[in-house]
């Protein structure tokens, strides 16, 4: 069987030669130019997403004053119950119309730690429970306006539980 091979004139080595050179020359340049545009496009959304999440824990977690005295919830742990809710009681002081009027949040929950209210072995039948031990207690403000005392030695611990600190 007798192939018939292309003749390889001048012209053609040229033209293959260029070819050849010509791909040496951009293949590397594209690839560069692919991975630099892919980096720059994945630093982009990933500042892009940083910067959105900032923005949001700001406006959510800006500081923020108690509006809503009706209630103040005094929480027991930093640590969500399974459920998502955190550990605690809620409590009022209703004024001489009735109404519950809680404007010294830490006070009140003060007093229930003070008063064991708060502690784990706590037993509401029993007629006496032992004195509590009062931590270091942050007031933070809820989404509704009303207080929230967390226990913790810093503000920091209300952004920890999805709280707006208290404005000082």
């Amino acid at each position: 069987m007798n192939s018939v091979e292309p003749e390889m004139t001048p012209e053609r080595t040229d033209a293959i030669r260029g070819l050849l050179l010509h791909t040496l020359r951009n293949e590397p340049v594209r690839r560069i130019q692919r991975r630099r545009r892919r980096i720059l496009v994945s630093v982009t959304g990933f500042f892009l997403v940083a910067g959105v999440a900032t923005t949001g824990a700001t406006v959510l977690l800006q500081e923020k004053s108690v509006e809503n005295t009706a209630i103040v919830h005094c929480y027991s742990s930093t640590s969500a119950d399974p459920d998502g809710t955190y550990p605690g009681s809620s409590a009022t002081i209703a004024d001489s119309n009735g109404r519950g009027q809680a404007r010294d949040a830490l006070t009140l929950c003060t007093a229930m730690w003070e008063q064991g209210v708060l502690a784990n072995d706590f037993e509401p039948t029993k007629p006496a429970n032992k004195p509590g031990v009062v931590p270091e207690l942050q007031v933070c403000v809820m989404r509704d306006g009303s207080a929230a005392v967390v226990p913790g030695e810093t503000a920091n611990v209300c952004q920890i539980v999805g709280l707006a600190p208290l404005v000082s």
